[in-house]
């Protein structure tokens, strides 16, 4: 090209002159070599020092350098349905997740509550699903059609995207419970591209728990081709800095120095102890700032990884950096009353409530009531939980117990659905008692617990307890002198469960009134707003 180019140039034939018109408008012949110089010469303008300010910014912090297939892939969206419908502060989030999925194979998006995280997680299916990649979407059984309603034809908001994605449930993440007559465990592990969406990935936080083991050893570990994981939650961190580390560790198939190649992290479990170690020391200095704790960890390998995969707004956030002019609900600031009624006691804490209720869940223990004194005592002798059902009925009333405290946390109308439910299986209870100790109508007792998947992980239909009234030992007679030992069962868990449906009404009714007279949804100890404040310390 270069010997072209001087052959061209000194080449006598060429254009000696070049015709242009002066200011005045009139055709005048220039030298055609003067004439380029002059030319090339305006592509250099002078820059002032300002501008050259502000290239020097963007060359430093801009963070925009992907690839030609990510910003064809981002391309491509402009065009769907399901993009088109989202705010400004959408479209950003779903740039910069699948920019991180494109560089680490995984992102957490952790909007506060409200800010729409299920439209931005459908465009990223969306932009995925457009370049033939299997989408998976893990749930909470109770978000299910949170999700169903957008898959195509269902007439929904994104028809003409037609959105397609499997729906799994967290429980599903067991052995043998990812089978069905459409997908077996060998579609998660097979050598197709894959994306995973986790909705409520809080809820895999713990490392031991069946769940999360599963879905490391048997699905990510096993695949054979790329799995991306894209993580929902408003809350990444419940408990302590582990619960974000172990949802980090999904996406690098729970190796501990997975993000070593990509993010120059070498451990993973090292960095998060640092951070809680730097956080319980930053908290326990009085009057501590926000500002302190950041400047202690800005250079940290854990705001390294936060900043390379999370994407976490809030309301005031996205106001002063997207659009001011968009308007939010407004709470009222919440009052902190720590007067119970007389009745109830004073309490605290939701340890002390909870005491306090004396609840008993009498109607999922049945098995401690269908046992005489002898066999009762036999049973304190063998501690094995799996065998025993007596241990087992005593483990799942602690579980609801935590359930209802869950409930409690989120709103007053979870929590009064809950206990309605719980009242009901109480009531359904006793009327089969009633029937049959007046009318010798034999029925089996299901020990169901409200919520399957929060209670317990692993309780399934097989798993119900089923207890026969009569325990198959045929119908007999009542008599006024003397009872069956079945008769006396069976009335002593009618009594129970009487007793347990007065108290939980109770219950509801007290806890009724400590919502009314705090005038907020208790939350314990999860922020709901990010701007809220309480004066006393304590709420």
């Amino acid at each position: 090209i270069r010997d072209r180019f001087n052959n061209l140039w000194n080449n006598d034939k060429t254009y000696t002159d070049k015709t242009i018109l002066n200011k005045n408008g009139k055709e005048v012949k220039q030298n055609f070599k003067e004439y380029l110089i002059h030319e090339i010469a305006r592509l250099f303008e002078a820059y002032n020092p300002e501008q050259i300010y502000y290239k020097i910014l963007f060359e430093l912090f801009n963070t925009n350098d992907n690839d030609a297939e990510v910003e064809k892939q981002l391309g491509r969206l402009d065009d769907t349905v399901v993009y088109k419908q989202l705010y400004d502060f959408q479209k950003g989030a779903v740039r910069s997740l699948i920019t991180m999925l494109a560089k680490h194979n995984g992102a957490i998006l952790a909007d506060a509550v409200g800010l729409g995280k299920t439209w931005t997680a459908l465009a990223v299916i969306k932009a995925y699903q457009m370049q033939g990649t299997e989408i998976v979407v893990f749930c909470p059984k109770k978000l299910e059609q949170n999700w169903t309603q957008y898959l195509k034809k269902n007439n929904s908001l994104f028809e003409d995207d037609k959105l397609d994605y499997e729906i799994k449930f967290h429980t599903d993440l067991r052995e043998g419970g990812l089978h069905t007559n459409k997908l077996n465990e060998d579609y998660f592990t097979s050598d197709k591209p894959k994306l995973f969406v986790i909705d409520e990935s809080h809820n895999l936080r713990n490392e031991k728990s069946i769940k999360y083991t599963y879905l490391v050893e048997q699905i990510l570990q096993k695949s054979k081709g790329e799995i991306k994981i894209l993580l929902l939650s408003a809350t990444p961190i419940n408990n302590s800095f582990k619960d974000i580390r172990n949802q980090f560790k999904l996406m690098v198939k729970g190796q501990n120095d997975g993000f070593k190649d990509t993010l120059a992290v070498n451990n993973v479990d090292a960095t998060f102890r640092q951070m809680q170690g730097t956080f319980n020391k930053w908290s326990a200095v009085p009057n501590a700032t926000l500002a302190s704790f950041h400047e202690q960890i800005k250079d940290s390998d854990f705001f390294k990884l936060t900043d390379a995969l999370l994407v976490a707004r809030t309301r005031k956030n996205i106001k002063a950096n997207y659009d001011s002019s968009l308007t939010f609900p407004i709470h009222s600031v919440p009052i902190n009353i720590f007067k119970t009624p007389l009745r109830f006691g004073d309490v605290e804490n939701f340890a002390e409530l909870m005491d306090n209720m004396k609840l008993n869940l009498s109607a999922y223990l049945p098995s401690t009531y269908l046992l005489l004194k002898q066999e009762r005592d036999n049973k304190k002798q063998k501690r094995d939980v799996l065998k025993d059902e007596q241990q087992r009925e005593h483990f799942l009333v602690k579980m609801m117990m935590i359930l209802m405290l869950k409930r409690l946390e989120s709103s007053w109308y979870a929590f009064d659905s809950t206990v309605t439910k719980i009242l009901q299986h109480h009531t359904n209870l006793i009327t089969l008692i009633d029937k049959y100790q007046d009318r010798n109508e034999d029925a089996e007792l299901v020990i169901d617990v409200v919520d399957e998947e929060d209670a317990i992980e692993d309780l399934d239909e097989e798993n119900k307890q089923k207890i026969a009234l009569s325990n198959d030992r045929g119908n007999r007679k009542e008599s006024d002198s003397k009872k069956t030992n079945d008769e006396k069962k069976a009335h002593a868990v009618a009594e129970a469960a009487k007793f347990e449906s007065i108290n939980i009404e109770y219950a509801l009714d007290t806890c009724k009134e400590i919502v009314e007279k705090c005038n907020l949804e208790i939350q314990l100890g999860k922020w709901l707003f990010p701007e809220f404040t309480v004066e006393s310390g304590r709420t």
